[in-house]
């Protein structure tokens, strides 16, 4: 089986904190945010697990929400969402390649940011 995990790039970290009230422990740092998704992530894998990234946007998911007459903090909304954005768009393969960018949005190497983490 696979798994596809909705994730906030550093662009919308920031925002999502800002205008999602709830959805973000206001607390939490990007940084630590990353890390943490890249610990889970590297679980998921190492159990032979696919896993899937679908990159969310705070403005998108208030808007999606609000039209299905939901909120964000609703799970059925957020899985509605990520399939919505999954369709759309496409995924994100994870592990991504080690010279690829990575996919928390830093714009550096999957080597040299997350790719370094954890290990």
């Amino acid at each position: 089986d696979g798994a596809r995990v909705m994730f906030w790039t550093l662009s919308e970290f920031d925002t999502a904190q800002r205008d999602l009230f709830g959805m973000i422990d206001q607390s939490v740092s990007f940084e630590t945010y990353r890390d943490e998704l890249e610990e889970q992530l590297r679980t998921l894998a190492g159990r032979g697990t696919k896993v899937t990234l679908v990159p969310a946007r705070a403005a998108e998911m208030r808007d999606y929400a609000d039209r299905a007459g939901g909120s964000v903090k609703d799970d059925a909304i957020r899985r509605a969402y990520l399939d919505d954005v999954a369709q759309r768009t496409g995924t994100v393969a994870w592990p991504p390649g080690r010279n690829t960018p990575c996919w928390c949005g830093s714009g550096a190497k999957y080597k040299r940011c997350c790719g370094t983490r954890g290990r």
